[in-house]
């Protein structure tokens, strides 16, 4: 079920609905799962969502709320939800899902349960995509930026394989990011127009590790990727496009809000193998970087000469320098976010044994070739991209390959 461009896979509940599960509950264990209205039923009543679990012949309620989209806005999304489950631990349980409403009679999939999955703190592989929307490798620390845009990445160098030829298999998202998550060129994927789906012959890394069972998720700032349109979500167990101010689809959702859903994720996954998509779409145009990194780098932005667009804000040379100044100013705020992702997991104790790919999908021109922004021509600028590979254990840690690899080099390995 998409709802505002979050997606769960997940069963339908009714109401009147009761799903029943037969399992052990091991120790330590807890209940993470969402539930939801379908947005076509926004306007009728609400529908109690009730946890149950059944141990011998007597249920426990262990959680239960009233969802009610026309009273409450914040029902009219997915609503997690995090049951604690160590007082039902043991043998033989019995875990019931069930649904209530005022129309017993209504639509069968009026309400839903989302990805429901019982989790453990335990060890176990974990696998992360971590894309950086238009990042050029040349204006980042690793390879050689004389700003300091990006120390958190530097640090991150330190601990992974980099590799000093990475190039990209189109000059904007789509294609792009399509090679990535495939292992195919664009002429095979055919995601190589705005409107244009993922072709459904071409399988993805998210539904390789689905059919092995792996939880799959991704946090995605970019709408050209979570678009209904763009079918890149098969194989997700949780693909949520992020939304804007107003709920509203926006170039400027910023990756604090991206590593938010990230992290959530992987807390909703403890103890099983899992795979991370995450997007984020700093430093994209337009440049708009939050206080301070608007005024981390010189010239700054002056009344008349935002700096936002060079499509609306050229009108003088020092415009293109102002212009640059905002876009590494996004990329240090991208970059502190990225800092705080990799803390979280250090945190959690899944860092040291994770597989991180971090990568952009293509770069930016600022007429070094007569050209602005990105998707119309292929010069360095614009395909070599940054590509660091931490593998699990830190092996191989510090070394620089110079020898080219691709976009679809990411999958095989």
């Amino acid at each position: 079920l998409r709802v505002n461009d979050v997606i769960h896979r997940g069963f339908p509940a009714g109401p009147p609905g009761r799903l029943r599960f037969a399992l052990d509950i091991p120790k330590g264990a807890r209940l993470q799962l969402a539930c939801a209205i379908d947005p076509r039923l926004h306007e009728r009543p609400g529908v109690e969502f009730v946890v149950k679990v059944k141990a011998g012949s007597r249920e426990h309620v262990v959680w239960t709320r009233l969802r009610d989209p026309i009273s409450r806005p914040e029902d009219r999304a997915w609503v997690p939800v995090d049951v604690d489950l160590a007082k039902q631990a043991g043998r033989g349980r019995e875990l019931v899902l069930e649904t209530r409403g005022y129309e017993q009679a209504g639509d069968p999939e009026h309400a839903w349960w989302g990805t429901p999955a019982i989790t453990v703190a335990r060890r176990a592989p974990l696998t992360i995509v971590y894309l950086v929307d238009t990042l050029r490798a040349d204006h980042t620390g690793v390879y050689g930026y004389a700003r300091n845009t990006t120390p958190e990445l530097d640090a991150f160098a330190k601990d992974a394989v980099v590799f000093d030829a990475a190039i990209a298999h189109a000059s904007w998202t789509k294609p792009s990011v399509a090679s990535i998550l495939t292992s195919r060129l664009p002429g095979q994927h055919k995601a190589v127009q705005l409107r244009d789906p993922l072709d459904p012959s071409n399988v993805t890394i998210a539904q390789r590790l689905d059919e092995r069972g792996w939880a799959t998720g991704a946090a995605i700032a970019n709408s050209v990727i979570y678009g209904a349109e763009s079918e890149f979500d098969r194989g997700f167990d949780v693909f949520a496009g992020l939304h804007g101010e107003g709920d509203q689809r926006s170039k400027l959702v910023g990756a604090d809000v991206v590593v938010d859903s990230a992290l959530a994720f992987l807390r909703s996954r403890q103890g099983m193998p899992t795979f991370l998509y995450v997007h984020t779409m700093d430093p994209h145009v337009p440049y708009e970087p939050p206080p301070p990194f608007d005024r981390m780098f010189e010239p700054f932005p002056t009344e008349g000469h935002p700096a936002r667009d060079p499509r609306t804000d050229f009108k003088e040379p020092l415009d293109r320098e102002r212009m640059i100044a905002q876009y590494d100013g996004d990329i240090a705020f991208g970059d502190r976010e990225f800092g705080r992702f990799v803390r979280e997991l250090k945190a959690a104790g899944l860092y040291e044994d994770a597989l991180i790919v971090f990568l952009a999908d293509h770069g930016e021109e600022f007429l070094e070739h007569g050209r602005w922004l990105h998707g119309r021509s292929l010069f360095d600028e614009l395909i070599r991209v940054p590509l660091l590979l931490k593998l699990p254990g830190n092996r191989a840690a510090g070394t620089r390959v110079s020898e080219q690899v691709q976009g679809l080099d990411a999958v095989p390995t």
